[in-house]
């Protein structure tokens, strides 16, 4: 009887460990024993990007996205294009936008608000900001892959290698 009750105890924390470690996520996996923020704190490169059915990972090679597990967000954009004044033609600068995110909907979605602060390329006394507010949804988070995907974009990230 002893062993039976044991063994039903020993089940029912297993069984609720199972589910509690559950992901949810698309493409996995399935379990984890990590939180998600300590997964996404660290610096990603870009692996694979396809804007509506097109790959376009070549457009992202140099940027990166950083999360923090506090909530802090940085993206490189290393090749943004911006129309300045006179607006006569579009110059393209690497810009650095900086910000928060968090999670949405059981952590299966997060929220990305940031900002892009540029200066201007002929007045050096003009600064501008360009306000950005994203939702993604993480299809596979390990620690070694994050992939998330919106209404056009999908994009597969890798820790970013210094």
């Amino acid at each position: 009887m002893k062993y039976r009750s044991t063994l039903l105890i020993g089940l029912l924390a297993f069984s609720l460990l199972a589910i509690y470690s559950c992901t949810g996520y698309n493409d996995g996996p399935v379990m984890s024993f990590v939180a998600p923020a300590k997964k996404m704190a660290r610096t990603w490169s870009f692996k694979e990007v396809i804007l509506y059915q097109t790959e376009v990972t070549h457009e992202y090679a140099a940027d990166f996205m950083e999360f923090e597990e506090d909530g802090g967000y940085s993206i490189l954009d290393a090749e943004r294009v911006v129309s300045l004044p006179p607006f006569t033609r579009p110059d393209t600068l690497p810009v650095l936008g900086r910000g928060d995110w968090d999670f949405l909907d059981k952590k299966n979605r997060i929220e990305l608000f940031f900002t892009f602060n540029y200066q201007d390329n002929y007045n050096d006394t003009l600064f501008y900001q360009d306000e950005q507010y994203q939702q993604w949804t993480i299809t596979r988070l390990t620690e070694e892959e994050f992939w998330l995907e919106n209404d056009s974009l999908r994009v597969k990230l890798v820790p970013k290698t210094q």
